[in-house]
């Protein structure tokens, strides 16, 4: 006899939150309640629903669903998600996309698809549409021997540094020694107003060929979460603004979800020395992992060229489960992709 089935029960927030802390599980922020009054800022998003997955009445993963509404199709997405409180076989996996076709479809016949991340290519699912989706990401190791309380700033940025690269090491010491930048959090001044912030971040978009979201969504995404959630660093040359970063915090783990430089600051290396000053002030807060949300690979090659930059500061790359797409109306799915597809055409021959 095989195992039993899984079992899917919609549950509220605090009861997601139990599983996981049970677990010892510090979750994606997405999947942290925290993150609720992100969606509620954002008229075409909401959180959706919670769920808890069981086998045999244990619970084997959590996952927290976001409803989004872009060009006109309305469709779920767990982000970073499921979260597994155990390793799944590709069998476990299958078999928790076929229960969630199932029980989505049931339970909203508006939504069009659902976005879940999988360590195995299911034939069910498909690549996702309007975003690259990573495999492999960095995380910096932050954690520290002693009390993070009472170890200095010195003290972490030395264990922090011996866990780089001999290349990021290098790079990041000339980076203080030469940057001349003033590192400083500025979480409450940008939830107050992120203009200045947002002109740098015109600037990275548009050297690096992506088009960034408003000023308000970088605001509203720092103020929703708040302190305890999102902190917000940036480096400065005589008070001129030459880099930021928006941190998320769900327990001991953040992550580098936002970033933005100048592009005279890349010669002195500002982004390195930004990071590290970002590392150490998370490692003194109890942060023990600093993801760098994702790097190339060759199944992603679109995003190479972050490689260089953040592999320096870890010496392992870290496998992970990457987006895919389930559809719940097939037919209406096949047209939207279709629809994404000529629109993406469309863009491009309008840039060149």
């Amino acid at each position: 006899m095989g195992p039993d089935p899984l079992s899917v029960e919609f549950v509220d927030a605090s009861t997601v939150g139990e599983v996981l802390a049970g677990a010892g599980i510090d979750p994606p922020i997405e999947q942290n309640a925290a993150w609720e009054a992100v969606d509620a800022l954002d008229p075409d998003r909401r959180t959706w629903g919670h769920c808890v997955v069981r086998r045999s009445g244990s619970p084997v993963a959590v996952l927290t669903l976001t409803e989004l509404v872009t060009h006109r199709v309305h469709f779920l997405w767990a982000r970073h998600a499921p979260v597994w409180l155990v390793e799944p076989s590709e069998q476990d996996e299958a078999e928790l996309v076929d229960l969630l076709r199932t029980e989505l479809r049931a339970r909203d016949r508006s939504a069009v698809h659902v976005r879940l991340d999988l360590h195995h290519e299911l034939a069910s699912t498909f690549p996702p549409t309007g975003i690259i989706a990573y495999d492999h990401t960095v995380v910096i190791d932050t954690s520290l021997p002693g009390d993070p309380a009472t170890t200095s700033e010195e003290e972490a940025s030395d264990v922090v540094l011996s866990r780089f690269k001999s290349r990021g090491r290098r790079d990041v010491r000339k980076a203080v020694r030469e940057s001349g930048l003033d590192c400083a959090d500025e979480t409450e001044r940008a939830a107050a107003d992120f203009d200045e912030y947002h002109a740098l971040m015109v600037e990275t978009a548009e050297r690096d060929g992506f088009i960034p979201w408003g000023s308000e969504m970088y605001r509203d995404m720092i103020s929703g979460l708040g302190p305890d959630h999102c902190r917000f660093y940036t480096g400065r040359v005589d008070g001129e603004l030459q880099c930021w970063s928006i941190v998320t915090i769900s327990g001991r783990l953040a992550a580098r979800y936002y970033a933005a430089s100048a592009t005279s600051a890349m010669r002195r290396r500002a982004s390195d020395r930004l990071v590290l000053f970002e590392s150490v002030a998370l490692a003194r807060r109890g942060i023990t992992r600093y993801d760098l949300m994702g790097i190339g690979s060759e199944e992603v090659p679109e995003l190479n060229g972050l490689n260089e930059f953040k592999t320096k500061f870890s010496k392992e790359t870290v496998a992970v489960a990457h987006a895919r797409e389930l559809p719940l109306r097939p037919l209406a799915y096949k047209a939207y992709v279709e629809l994404r597809s000529v629109a993406s055409v469309v863009r491009r021959r309008g840039r060149s």
